[in-house]
């Protein structure tokens, strides 16, 4: 691992509207949606699901048991079969737009009464449903609270690259840093980039990420983003999505992010 950034998206436990759920103290008694992707060999998405729900009850003082989760098996892959693409993105805008269809078709069919969304297409999911926010997750009061899939970014290369090429490595490093400052000047032009590489319109950009990801593209280091990865592995590791616990002090490697600052210092990048 070889950076971190907190970029906060959109993340948000939705209810119906009119169904009386307008904050996370009436989800007690209620029946939360939880999809399970048979198919799939790391089910990120019910792991970020289950770790919004529970951190959400958890700083409203709100136990498990007091909520029923319902499993909502769902046989299609979360990332299906698709062509190359020209852009860079792992998946096309049809499919981020499917990712939620099982939770929104059991809450309008009154099998659950709320479902947690976390990424692009959640403003356009709230839009459609005219769903009640019953918390703001990326925004809460306890930015603790927002850790999931994506808070933090992690930003890896393989063991054997950083070790046999470190250069390499620290020059692409610098290009991402060269890129980040790029972003805080040019924000129009890189929330369309964004936009397209994670399947969703401009025109949503403000809503489904925080304005202040322009701020904070660059990959650090940081020890309170590292806690934060930390409490994330730890989660996963309690609730058996990963089997066996590792240091991540020790998969930290601040090698390449530090020669790729000198580069940048040094005016080295275009160098060969």
């Amino acid at each position: 691992m070889i950076g971190l950034t907190w970029l906060p998206q959109y993340q948000r436990i939705l209810a119906m509207p009119g169904s009386g759920i307008r904050r996370v103290e009436d989800l007690r008694g209620k029946r939360l949606a939880l999809p399970r992707r048979t198919r799939e060999q790391i089910d990120f998405w019910r792991a970020s699901a289950l770790e919004g729900y529970l951190q959400s009850l958890a700083a409203a003082g709100i136990s498990p048991e007091e909520v029923t989760f319902v499993d909502l098996p769902i046989d299609t892959p979360y990332i299906g079969d698709v062509s190359p693409s020209s852009t860079g993105g792992l998946f096309d805008a049809r499919q981020v737009a499917g990712s939620s269809r099982a939770e929104a078709q059991a809450m309008i069919r009154g099998e659950v009464d709320a479902l947690y969304h976390y990424g692009a297409f959640g403003p356009t999911l709230q839009e459609f449903l005219d769903a009640q926010v019953v918390v703001d997750i990326g925004h809460h009061s306890d930015w603790r609270v927002a850790i999931n899939n994506g808070t933090p970014n992690v930003f890896t290369v393989s063991g054997k690259l950083a070790r046999e090429h470190p250069r390499i490595v620290a020059r692409y490093i610098a290009q991402v840093l060269r890129a980040a400052d790029w972003a805080r000047s040019n924000r129009a032009a890189a929330s369309t980039i964004i936009a397209n590489e994670v399947g969703t319109m401009d025109e949503w950009m403000p809503d489904a990420f925080d304005q202040s990801m322009f701020d904070d593209l660059a990959p650090t280091l940081r020890p309170d983003l590292i806690k934060a990865l930390e409490v994330r592995k730890n989660f996963l590791l309690e609730h058996g999505f990963i089997q066996r616990d590792f240091s991540v002090q020790d998969w930290i490697d601040p090698a390449p992010l530090a020669l790729a600052h000198e580069l940048l210092a040094n005016g080295e990048l275009h160098s060969k």
